[in-house]
């Protein structure tokens, strides 16, 4: 292990002083193969060592190029123990071991082997009443209508284009959808709809005012169905006016695949097997995928990316109709991104940052009393 800290602390300060040595000005432009890093002796490297000099090698067909010059500015490593290396960049450091320090190099010099693009739906009526919504099939509010096109600007004004787009079975995500492409001009694009992206089902408290909720029965109890991991709320009774069973579009399910009531946990067991047999290999082809669903089943599929732990991933709060990007590499494995905002390491919303923390702020306080 010691042997090959220093190996890899060798190829990293060696890189960097490549770059540094790169970014010198000259009087005459430099083609790639004259650069510093084209010269680095990669005798000693390991194979993804050799392919990521490569990447940067590419990345300067004539001298410099804006991306070197960002990791050469914020790119610091430290010798760690375990094999790890503290990457800063900007005012932010993150801990990231080896192999993953250098398949972040590698993709901030080459192009994403396929992208896939989050956005929970716009403002619900539900959401304006402060309800428990889950499956309930309520509309977008005037507010999340307005969302949903600026969902769409933010897409458009990125220059992203879909190939797929996934949602679920409730208006307000397939509205959003639909608003959010419009605005892009990209109605055009194929949308498959699926009940596993669905919202999760909040059994009892379905319907019920999350404040008179929380009155009711304490702060710490609401906090426990709200946000545990793995604590389901009571489920709904049989008789509800809000039981799912009784809606047409679940016609064709089995009576065990309609939940009566569902954790975070159970969300991720519903969600991943459609990840794993239909958006996955979407991506694995190199397609730019959209998923336009909801809070719980957006963090089902970010949990399973970022490997999020079990007691972090709850927290983890989706602001409406704000796109959140991952750019993926020919792995699957997403890579990492100097924009992303703990507990994310990789995912970047496009916006305001300050609106989006707000947003993401107001989702944390719906139960907040007084």
């Amino acid at each position: 292990m010691a042997d090959a800290m220093k190996q890899h602390v060798a190829f990293t300060s060696a890189v960097e002083q490549a770059l540094r040595d790169s970014l010198v000005p000259q009087v005459t432009p430099r083609g790639p193969e004259d650069s510093p890093i084209a010269k680095l002796d990669t005798t000693a490297f390991t194979q993804r060592q050799k392919d990521c000099v490569a990447a940067l090698v590419a990345a300067m067909p004539n001298g410099s190029d804006p991306v070197l010059e960002i990791w050469q500015a914020s790119m610091r490593c430290y010798d760690k123990p375990e094999n790890k290396v503290k990457v800063s960049t900007g005012k932010e450091s993150t801990i990231m071991d080896a192999e993953a320090f250098e398949k972040s190099l590698q993709g901030a010099t080459s192009k994403p082997h396929a992208v896939l693009i989050f956005s929970r739906h716009g403002e619900s009526e539900w959401n304006v009443a402060n309800k428990f919504t889950g499956w309930v099939d309520v509309d977008l509010s005037e507010k999340g209508v307005a969302e949903a096109q600026g969902a769409g600007d933010l897409i458009k004004d990125a220059g992203y284009r879909f190939d797929v787009c996934y949602t679920s079975f409730l208006k307000r995500a397939i509205k959003t959808l639909e608003l959010a492409l419009e605005k892009a001009d990209q109605l055009f694009a194929p949308v498959f709809k699926t009940w596993r992206l669905n919202e999760r089902m909040y059994g009892a408290l379905t319907g019920l005012d999350k404040k008179e909720t929380v009155v009711k029965h304490g702060a710490d109890q609401v906090l426990t169905w709200r946000r545990s991991f793995d604590l389901p709320p009571p489920e709904i009774d049989e008789d509800s006016e809000y039981n799912p069973k009784k809606e047409a579009k679940y016609a064709s399910l089995k009576p065990e695949e309609i939940p009566k009531t569902e954790s975070l946990k159970t969300v991720i067991e519903r969600v991943l097997p459609y990840w794993e047999e239909t958006i996955k290999p979407d991506l694995k082809a190199g397609k730019t995928v959209f998923v336009c669903a909801h809070g719980n089943s957006i963090r089902a599929i970010v949990k399973y990316l970022e490997n999020i732990p079990d007691d972090v991933i709850p927290g983890l709060e989706i602001p409406t109709a704000t796109p959140l990007v991952y750019e993926l590499d020919s792995d699957l494995n997403p890579i990492v991104s100097d924009q992303a905002v703990a507990p994310l390491k990789c995912g970047r919303y496009l916006g305001d940052a300050e609106a989006i923390k707000a947003a993401a702020e107001a989702v944390k306080n719906q139960t907040k009393v007084g």
